[in-house]
């Protein structure tokens, strides 16, 4: 038997709700906090505040916009869709868009 811990399931939970978001409203807008530097791109916890803010690893280093764009290239990927980060750009929180295309 396959068990799953907490943040694995509020992960996919997560991914859930934005594909079902995107099918019905066509946009997902959610707050990120992001940690460069890390070993994979990865979706890892979704956080018990306010905004239920979701944490991510991404690999890539935070300059020129790199990290930034990691972050895009991800979700695309992640979520076959587009994004946007609204608001955030040189800070480890961002507000992020998903839509599609």
């Amino acid at each position: 038997m396959f068990l799953l811990n907490v943040f694995d399931m509020e992960v996919q939970n997560f991914r859930s709700m934005v594909l079902a978001e995107l099918q019905h409203n066509g946009v997902f807008y959610f707050r990120a906090k992001v940690h460069p530097y890390s070993s994979s791109n990865k979706i890892v916890q979704i956080m018990d505040d306010e905004e239920h803010t979701v944490k991510i690893n991404i690999k890539a280093i935070p300059e020129k916009g790199e990290a930034n764009k990691a972050i895009c290239q991800f979700l695309n990927k992640e979520f076959q869709c587009q994004c946007d980060i609204i608001s955030g750009h040189r800070n480890g929180v961002k507000l992020i868009k998903l839509y599609l295309h």
